[in-house]
């Protein structure tokens, strides 16, 4: 009975052994490809502006506003006047850019649309530049008169490239000698500037 009962034991030890190959066989490894994504929004930032003045004499309020003394000598005649303005800027993607010197008055102009007396004049044409934006310098000169101060119509560029630069604008004035005399009081213009998707 013992050879038997051994007999029967070796006989399920080797079936046992003989089922373990096909267990291990039956036993695969799983994998796979892990997609990670990610995105970015679009931005367009322009930072504080820095202002010098390179003639005549004015201030700047350290946001958004140049405040110039036209007439230095106190004569009633134009004085040369001549700032810049620069700011860092970027956009990270394809952008418009928007520029409108003389979006107030087309020009530097006093009050109301009025008819100035003979000899007297009540408008200020100025010379802009911008630059560092762009891979050119775009540059125009108000062209409003004492009668007219339909604002100047503004250019938008299209498709500029992705841009972290520093944008400059220039705004200067010539004197103005034997010309007709300024008017007292405050003159005032509007320069817009735009970047990004609009």
């Amino acid at each position: 009975m013992k050879r038997r009962i051994l007999s029967t034991s070796s006989s399920a030890l080797a079936l046992l052994l003989a089922a373990s190959p096909g267990a291990r066989a039956a036993s695969t490894t799983g994998s796979t490809a892990l997609t990670v994504n990610g995105t970015v929004e679009q931005a367009c930032t322009l930072g504080s502006w820095t202002f010098d003045l390179t003639s005549g004499s004015g201030t700047f309020d350290g946001t958004n506003a140049v405040s110039l003394t036209l007439d230095t000598d106190a004569d009633a005649e134009l004085d040369s006047f001549a700032f810049t303005l620069s700011a860092p800027g970027m956009c990270n993607f394809s952008h418009k850019l928007f520029f409108r010197p003389g979006a107030g008055s087309n020009g530097l102009h006093r009050g109301a649309a009025e008819n100035p007396p003979s000899g007297f004049t009540n408008h200020v044409n100025y010379q802009v530049q911008l630059s560092g934006w762009l891979p050119f310098t775009f540059g125009t000169t108000t062209n409003g008169t004492p009668t007219n101060t339909n604002p100047q119509p503004g250019i938008t560029l299209s498709g500029l490239q992705p841009t972290n630069t520093t944008m400059t604008l220039t705004v200067d004035q010539p004197a103005v000698s034997g010309g007709p005399l300024l008017l007292a009081g405050s003159y005032s213009d509007t320069i817009e500037i735009a970047i990004g998707n609009f």
